[in-house]
């Protein structure tokens, strides 16, 4: 059997074409239809939507619909011509005469049917893709929403990290800064504590050793002081230089000081010393001479 399948597109093709056939154009259509189907041969659904797909791709689905419905308003006129040759046929001929064109007909609905099923699916495709469309955007701002909301958690998780990390930093520097001062203060207490010893036992000691006593209780203090406000500067700066030109310039100042300072007192003393001995003898001369 021979395949028509080419010429069925063609006309239908054509039918999706024309606006409305008149009355001699359907009776061609008719014709050339009856011709093709007269050897009961049966149309093949694949072919045709493969055919139509072809021509139509996917950004064309409305075209395709006008086109498609305009192809069943034309079949449905043709239809009615089918209907009227088998029932002349009916009244003049045969029933033998009159079986091809039954089956024609039938044949014609078989492609009206056909071509409303692609209508329902291709209808039913866009109504989907609508539906998916809507589902793609409403997911799309959905997923801007989450990424915003995650961003702001993302930020809010950043700053408690921050303020955790701030308020450790200020809880270690109150430590620090609470054990300095409490250094401070104990090393002002023992300083005092030693002075007020070294004092009440002044008595007891030369001026030299006590003057020595005194700086050196001095440098001590001095540097412990010195050192601790270069930590408590380290705390708020990273990595600070300590000055240590300073610290030797105030040591040695102050070594070189307590070296003249002790020195005279040296001076001092043995000045004291020899003066009552040379003091002594004179008297003792004064009398050997009386």
């Amino acid at each position: 059997m021979i395949d028509h399948s080419s010429d069925l597109i063609t006309i239908i093709k054509s039918l999706m074409a024309k606006p409305s056939l008149d009355e001699t154009e359907r009776l061609s259509v008719y014709e050339k239809l009856f011709n093709l189907y007269k050897d009961n041969w049966r149309h093949s659904y694949s072919g045709i939507t493969r055919a139509l797909l072809q021509d139509y791709p996917a950004s064309k689905t409305e075209a395709l619909l006008d086109d498609l419905n305009q192809a069943v308003e034309n079949l449905e006129l043709i239809k009615i011509v089918s209907y009227k040759k088998a029932e002349e046929k009916e009244l003049t001929s045969e029933d033998s005469d009159v079986k091809p064109y039954y089956a024609y007909r039938r044949n014609i609905e078989k492609l009206l049917d056909h071509l409303n099923l692609e209508i329902v699916r291709i209808d039913y495709s866009k109504s989907l893709y609508r539906k998916l469309s809507a589902y793609n955007n409403w997911s799309k701002k959905m997923s801007a929403q989450l990424s915003e909301q995650a961003t702001k958690v993302n930020e809010l998780i950043e700053k408690v990290d921050s303020f955790n990390s701030e308020m450790k930093d200020q809880r270690n520097e109150s430590i620090t800064i609470l054990g300095i001062f409490s250094s401070i203060v104990i090393t002002f207490a023992g300083a005092f504590s030693l002075s007020a010893s070294i004092f009440g036992n002044m008595d007891k000691i030369s001026d030299a050793r006590l003057f020595l006593i005194t700086l050196f209780n001095v440098l001590f203090v001095v540097n412990i002081l010195d050192y601790l406000f270069h930590f408590i500067k380290s705390i708020k700066q990273e990595n600070p230089k300590y000055n240590w030109k300073r610290f030797f310039l105030v040591n040695i100042f102050l070594c070189i000081f307590g070296a003249c300072v002790y020195s005279y007192f040296v001076h001092t003393q043995k000045t004291q010393i020899t003066a009552p001995d040379t003091a002594s003898e004179t008297i003792s001369s004064k009398i050997k001479t009386e």
